[in-house]
């Protein structure tokens, strides 16, 4: 879970419960890169990420939420591959969510990933590819009104994330390399 001041993860001092950490098979939708998904039932959403981010939305009061995991910060739109780029990949996870009955100025999100796990992607003033990514989140949810009540970013490790969508619970779990 997202401590109080809503960047940091707050300690666990006992684990979830079995049953939130490994859902029902069949309410639970596992993320592959580019892919979003958006429910109006009770769902539990994963994903694993390194320098891509997952930006996860909701409404608390409708109990509509969805997930989108994008790998590159910005891109032009080709063969409806919406998910690949940030810059598409949330507007179109806010319209998503909002098409299933969220009323848009309820909207809450929550950011994970953009890990520097890739050095050999930094730039030349030393941002990494997870850099870019993550401040392509803060920015578009900014220009959509969203506002970002949880985040756990950057880093040299990936995450694994669990997200349910009708009350906007998350939980990471770092993974160190071997």
């Amino acid at each position: 879970m997202i401590g109080s001041d809503g960047k940091t993860p707050a300690p666990l001092l006992t684990p979830p419960p079995a049953s939130l950490v490994e859902p029902n098979p069949q309410t639970a939708v596992y993320l592959h890169p580019a892919q979003m998904h958006a429910a109006t039932a009770p769902c539990a959403i994963r994903t694993l990420l390194g320098s891509c981010v997952a930006v996860c939305v909701w409404d608390p009061e409708a109990h509509v939420g969805g997930a989108v995991h994008y790998l590159l910060p910005r891109g032009r739109h080709s063969n409806g591959e919406t998910g690949r780029y940030g810059t598409l990949a949330i507007p179109a996870l806010v319209r998503a969510v909002c098409a299933l009955g969220a009323n848009r100025a309820a909207l809450k999100a929550k950011i994970f990933g953009g890990a520097r796990v890739l050095p050999a992607l930094h730039t030349a003033g030393g941002a990494s590819l997870g850099d870019h990514n993550a401040a392509v989140a803060w920015e578009l949810l900014a220009a959509e009104n969203v506002p970002v009540v949880g985040s756990d970013l950057g880093g040299d490790y990936g995450r694994r994330v669990l997200f349910h969508v009708e009350d906007g619970a998350a939980w990471v779990w770092r993974l160190k390399a071997p």
